[in-house]
Protein backbone atom coordinates (compact mmCIF):
# COMPACT_ATOMS: atom_id res chain seq x y z
CA UNK A 1 0.00 0.00 0.00
CA UNK A 2 1.39 3.74 -0.64
CA UNK A 3 -0.30 7.31 -0.92
CA UNK A 4 -1.58 6.29 -4.23
CA UNK A 5 -4.37 4.35 -2.56
CA UNK A 6 -5.89 7.34 -0.51
CA UNK A 7 -8.29 9.06 -2.05
CA UNK A 8 -8.18 12.69 -0.49
CA UNK A 9 -9.53 16.23 -2.14
CA UNK A 10 -6.32 18.41 -1.30
CA UNK A 11 -8.71 21.34 -2.95
CA UNK A 12 -11.49 20.47 -0.26
CA UNK A 13 -9.87 19.23 2.55
CA UNK A 14 -6.82 20.68 3.48
CA UNK A 15 -5.83 24.41 3.43
CA UNK A 16 -2.32 24.26 3.18
CA UNK A 17 -2.70 22.67 -0.55
CA UNK A 18 -5.48 25.71 -0.85
CA UNK A 19 -2.86 28.03 -0.35
CA UNK A 20 -0.62 26.98 -2.68
CA UNK A 21 -3.31 26.25 -5.32
CA UNK A 22 -3.85 30.08 -4.69
CA UNK A 23 -0.65 31.02 -5.09
CA UNK A 24 0.58 28.93 -8.09
CA UNK A 25 -2.71 28.12 -9.88
CA UNK A 26 -3.18 26.01 -12.70
CA UNK A 27 -4.27 27.09 -16.23
CA UNK A 28 -7.85 25.23 -15.47
CA UNK A 29 -8.13 26.35 -12.04
CA UNK A 30 -11.81 27.52 -13.08
CA UNK A 31 -12.69 23.97 -13.56
CA UNK A 32 -10.75 22.43 -10.94
CA UNK A 33 -13.40 24.92 -8.64
CA UNK A 34 -16.06 23.99 -10.24
CA UNK A 35 -15.89 20.28 -9.82
CA UNK A 36 -15.71 20.64 -5.93
CA UNK A 37 -19.47 20.00 -5.47
CA UNK A 38 -21.96 22.01 -3.49
CA UNK A 39 -22.75 20.93 -0.08
CA UNK A 40 -19.86 21.42 3.12
CA UNK A 41 -16.50 20.55 3.21
CA UNK A 42 -14.18 20.42 6.48
CA UNK A 43 -10.87 21.55 6.15
CA UNK A 44 -8.04 20.48 7.92
CA UNK A 45 -6.00 23.84 8.98
CA UNK A 46 -3.20 21.90 10.84
CA UNK A 47 0.75 22.23 9.80
CA UNK A 48 0.84 18.54 8.89
CA UNK A 49 1.26 18.82 4.75
CA UNK A 50 -0.85 16.31 2.09
CA UNK A 51 2.29 14.12 2.25
CA UNK A 52 2.95 13.88 6.10
CA UNK A 53 -0.85 13.26 6.41
CA UNK A 54 -0.66 10.41 4.30
CA UNK A 55 2.40 8.84 5.65
CA UNK A 56 0.52 8.97 8.87
CA UNK A 57 -2.66 7.36 7.82
CA UNK A 58 -0.26 4.67 6.05
CA UNK A 59 1.34 4.08 9.00
CA UNK A 60 -1.73 3.59 11.76
CA UNK A 61 -3.13 1.04 9.07
CA UNK A 62 0.34 -0.79 9.22
CA UNK A 63 0.27 -0.72 12.75
CA UNK A 64 -3.37 -2.25 12.42
CA UNK A 65 -2.20 -5.24 10.05
CA UNK A 66 -3.95 -3.43 6.79
CA UNK A 67 -1.81 -4.17 4.11
CA UNK A 68 -3.76 -4.45 1.26
CA UNK A 69 -7.46 -3.66 0.02
CA UNK A 70 -8.81 -6.77 1.35
CA UNK A 71 -7.65 -6.03 4.83
CA UNK A 72 -8.11 -2.80 4.62
CA UNK A 73 -11.70 -4.08 4.09
CA UNK A 74 -11.81 -6.06 6.68
CA UNK A 75 -9.88 -3.19 9.56
CA UNK A 76 -13.31 -0.77 8.67
CA UNK A 77 -15.55 -3.05 8.92
CA UNK A 78 -17.64 -2.97 5.69
CA UNK A 79 -18.36 -0.94 2.51
CA UNK A 80 -20.21 0.93 5.09
CA UNK A 81 -18.46 1.07 7.76
CA UNK A 82 -15.82 3.85 8.61
CA UNK A 83 -13.09 4.63 11.33
CA UNK A 84 -11.87 7.42 13.45
CA UNK A 85 -8.05 7.70 14.02
CA UNK A 86 -5.83 10.30 15.29
CA UNK A 87 -2.77 11.65 13.76
CA UNK A 88 0.18 13.48 15.54
CA UNK A 89 -0.74 16.40 15.43
CA UNK A 90 -4.20 15.22 17.24
CA UNK A 91 -5.94 15.59 14.27
CA UNK A 92 -9.03 13.12 14.18
CA UNK A 93 -9.87 12.01 10.26
CA UNK A 94 -12.48 9.49 9.01
CA UNK A 95 -11.54 6.25 7.00
CA UNK A 96 -14.50 5.02 4.63
CA UNK A 97 -14.20 2.83 2.06
CA UNK A 98 -13.28 4.45 -1.52
CA UNK A 99 -15.12 2.69 -4.78
CA UNK A 100 -12.35 3.49 -6.99
CA UNK A 101 -9.99 -0.22 -7.65
CA UNK A 102 -7.60 1.47 -6.81
CA UNK A 103 -8.16 4.49 -4.14
CA UNK A 104 -9.66 2.41 -1.82
CA UNK A 105 -8.68 4.26 1.38
CA UNK A 106 -11.38 7.44 1.44
CA UNK A 107 -10.08 9.66 3.90
CA UNK A 108 -11.91 13.04 5.32
CA UNK A 109 -11.06 15.30 8.23
CA UNK A 110 -13.51 14.21 11.10
CA UNK A 111 -16.55 17.35 11.25
CA UNK A 112 -15.22 18.30 14.54
CA UNK A 113 -11.77 17.66 14.55
CA UNK A 114 -9.22 19.52 16.12
CA UNK A 115 -8.21 22.28 13.11
CA UNK A 116 -10.80 21.55 11.28
CA UNK A 117 -13.39 23.98 10.06
CA UNK A 118 -16.49 23.50 8.02
CA UNK A 119 -17.29 25.79 5.60
CA UNK A 120 -20.35 25.76 2.68
CA UNK A 121 -19.08 24.77 -1.15
CA UNK A 122 -19.56 28.10 -2.61
CA UNK A 123 -18.24 30.47 0.32
CA UNK A 124 -15.11 28.15 -0.02
CA UNK A 125 -14.89 28.94 -4.32
CA UNK A 126 -15.51 32.17 -3.58
CA UNK A 127 -12.97 32.68 -1.05
CA UNK A 128 -10.51 30.51 -3.54
CA UNK A 129 -11.40 32.93 -6.69
CA UNK A 130 -11.18 35.59 -4.73
CA UNK A 131 -7.69 35.24 -3.85
CA UNK A 132 -6.68 34.28 -7.25
CA UNK A 133 -7.75 37.23 -9.08
CA UNK A 134 -7.29 39.54 -6.50
CA UNK A 135 -3.27 38.73 -5.66
CA UNK A 136 -2.19 41.54 -3.30
CA UNK A 137 -4.20 44.16 -5.29
CA UNK A 138 -6.59 45.24 -2.99
CA UNK A 139 -8.78 44.32 -0.25
CA UNK A 140 -12.24 42.26 -0.17
CA UNK A 141 -15.35 43.93 -0.71
CA UNK A 142 -19.07 42.93 -2.16
CA UNK A 143 -18.06 44.03 -5.55
CA UNK A 144 -14.86 42.18 -5.91
CA UNK A 145 -16.66 38.89 -3.87
CA UNK A 146 -19.68 39.01 -6.29
CA UNK A 147 -17.71 39.39 -9.22
CA UNK A 148 -15.76 35.98 -8.38
CA UNK A 149 -18.93 34.63 -7.62
CA UNK A 150 -20.26 35.47 -11.24
CA UNK A 151 -17.09 33.88 -12.36
CA UNK A 152 -17.55 30.98 -10.39
CA UNK A 153 -21.36 30.39 -11.52
CA UNK A 154 -22.99 31.51 -8.14
CA UNK A 155 -25.29 33.60 -7.40
CA UNK A 156 -24.60 37.23 -6.13
CA UNK A 157 -25.04 37.66 -2.51
CA UNK A 158 -25.43 40.74 0.11
CA UNK A 159 -23.15 42.63 2.80
CA UNK A 160 -24.73 39.90 4.95
CA UNK A 161 -23.29 37.05 3.09
CA UNK A 162 -19.58 38.32 2.92
CA UNK A 163 -18.42 37.47 6.69
CA UNK A 164 -17.83 33.85 5.77
CA UNK A 165 -16.31 34.76 2.33
CA UNK A 166 -14.10 37.57 3.56
CA UNK A 167 -12.77 35.05 6.81
CA UNK A 168 -11.66 32.29 4.02
CA UNK A 169 -10.07 34.88 2.00
CA UNK A 170 -7.82 35.53 5.30
CA UNK A 171 -7.28 32.40 6.09
CA UNK A 172 -6.10 31.15 2.39
CA UNK A 173 -4.10 34.44 2.29
CA UNK A 174 -2.47 34.36 6.13
CA UNK A 175 0.79 32.91 4.60
CA UNK A 176 1.76 34.59 1.61
CA UNK A 177 3.03 37.38 3.11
Amino acid sequence: MNADNIRFNSLKHHLGYIQQFVLFPSVHWQDELLTLGHLAFDIYTGLLTVSEKDKEVLQILKTHGVIDRSSYLQFIGNINGYKLISLSDESAWILRWGTDENEFIHLHPARFGQYIIRVKASALKTAIALAISLKNKMQPNLDAINQARNFMQLPIIGPKGMDSIVRLFYMIKRDEV
